[in-house]
This record gives C-alpha cells, sequence and structure tokens, in this order.
C-alpha cells in the first residue's frame, strides 16, 4: 500500500514560521488474513516505512546544534541565510 500525505503541526507556536507543501510518503507491504466466517472482512498486519517533509520559511532549525532539543530561530528580513554543502545556517554560526 502507498499513501501520500500533507503534514502540519497542530499548535503550532507563531515563532515557527511553516511555508508550502509540506508532504508525507508512506509504503507498506501487507499481508492479508481474511476471517473464516465472513470473508469479506479481513484482518492486515506487515511492515511499512514513513517520511514526513516540513518546510520553513524565515526560520533556522537548529538541527546541527550540538543540544538535546531542537531550537527554532527566525531569521531577520535583512540577514539572508548562508548556504552551505550540508544545509542554511545564519551568518557567523557553525555549520
Amino acid at each position: 500500500m502507498l499513501q501520500l500525505g500533507y503534514t502540519t503541526w497542530a499548535g503550532i507556536p507563531d515563532t515557527i514560521n511553516q511555508k508550502g507543501l509540506s508532504k508525507s510518503f508512506n509504503a507498506y507491504f501487507m499481508f492479508d488474513f481474511p476471517f473464516k466466517t465472513n470473508p469479506k472482512l479481513s484482518i492486515a498486519i506487515g511492515p511499512g516505512i514513513g517520511s514526513d517533509h516540513i518546510a520553513f520559511t524565515k526560520t533556522n532549525v537548529g538541527i546541527k546544534e550540538n543540544t538535546s532539543s531542537i531550537h527554532f530561530a527566525n531569521v531577520p528580513r535583512h540577514q539572508p541565510l548562508q548556504e552551505n554543502k550540508t544545509g542554511n545556517s545564519l551568518p557567523g554560526s557553525a555549520g
């Protein structure tokens, strides 16, 4: 089974700026086990994998910082993000 979807965070603070279409993709391999008493009904089990992609605008997501939690920081309008090989970072920050 394949599943495509839209991902969003419920109760997101106004300090985190999401943008665009945040996508979700899931794939499952299922084994079907019909009921003997009613073959129209069944149970299915199996492994699967899922992936979510959430896009941000004017927000630095501190995934490369060595902390126990992820920190989100707004980027001021006059301060552009610097491009590097592993992603975006604020000028003067590590990464």
